[in-house]
């Protein structure tokens, strides 16, 4: 049975390092302090986020706006799920890097006669296991999208500049085709920008579903057992991997990657990570303020 933390342990994670008025508790759990801004309408809801809002879409899902970031009582795994993104990934990036935290420096800010400094090491390792069953984080979608921004904005102020639309006076025809040229110029890399930035986004917030239900519902994240296309056969047990058969996923996960690999012979990203433990160094953890574009 997993450990339960009450509101008190909440106050002592959450209080050293939540900025001022972020945050609310009351009987029920951790609730947003900032209000609705429809000025700041993208800021103040990245930092009202709560796992909930990820669930919204399965039936049967609670109210987001009735329900808290954080319930009380909580398990790690709630703690780690509250810790994916708002105000909760701002906590969780002073406690440390998510491969490796927390930190052991950030959690003498806790109490060490408290059970609430192992709410914290469990919720990061809950982090990094439910990161092991879905994946990372896309972060090369994220690097493509940053790109195609910065080509953009280049090629935009070059287009200005090429049309001389700072030296016409505003509010004239002339103004007016001037920049209508420049923007006509850069249409199809604006185009490509934000087609980019689409994808990236979906990208992440699909990610961060998938963490959600891996934490909050174990058993939507496990996955089925999947099958070769010309693996060996074994009495009993249908389709198997085989040397062979690994040294061939190996050789095109080499060439194409690890998507494309899944993709290629029908089984999940997740069981080739598995069967192939890549060789490469483990990316630094997510942080939503950080990582993900807006």
């Amino acid at each position: 049975m997993e450990a339960k933390y009450n509101l008190k342990h909440a106050k002592e994670i959450l209080e050293p390092y939540a900025p001022k008025d972020y945050l609310r508790f009351d009987e029920r759990g951790v609730w947003p302090g900032i209000e609705r801004d429809l000025h700041l309408q993208t800021e103040t809801e990245g930092l009202r986020w709560r796992p909930a809002r990820q669930l919204q879409h399965l039936p049967g899902a609670p109210e987001v706006k009735d329900t808290p970031m954080l319930p009380n009582p909580f398990t790690a795994r709630e703690l780690a799920a509250f810790m994916l993104e708002g105000t909760g990934a701002l906590v969780a990036h002073c406690y440390g890097e998510r491969d490796d935290g927390p930190d052991p420096d950030s959690l003498r800010a806790i109490d060490p006669d408290s059970k609430a400094r192992r709410a914290v090491t469990e919720a990061f390792t809950a982090y990094r296991e439910a990161e092991g069953i879905v994946g990372p984080y896309p972060r090369a979608l994220q690097a493509d999208a940053d790109r195609a921004r910065k080509a953009y904005n280049e090629a935009n102020q070059r287009a200005n500049e090429r049309e001389g639309v700072s030296g016409a006076v505003p509010g004239t025809d002339d103004s007016t085709a001037r920049r209508a040229r420049a923007v006509a110029s850069v249409a199809a890399q604006e185009a490509k920008m934000h087609t980019t930035i689409a994808a990236s986004r979906q990208a992440s917030e699909e990610w961060l579903t998938k963490m959600v239900r891996c934490l909050l519902e174990p058993q939507a994240a496990a996955p089925a057992p999947v099958m070769t296309d010309s693996a060996s056969n074994m009495p009993g047990n249908g389709r198997v991997w085989t040397p062979e058969k690994l040294a061939e996923v190996q050789a095109y996960r080499d060439a194409h990657g690890t998507k494309a690999a899944a993709e290629h012979f029908k089984v999940s990203e997740q069981l080739i990570r598995r069967k192939l433990p890549s060789k490469k160094s483990t990316p630094k953890g997510y942080s939503a303020f950080t990582h993900r574009p807006k």
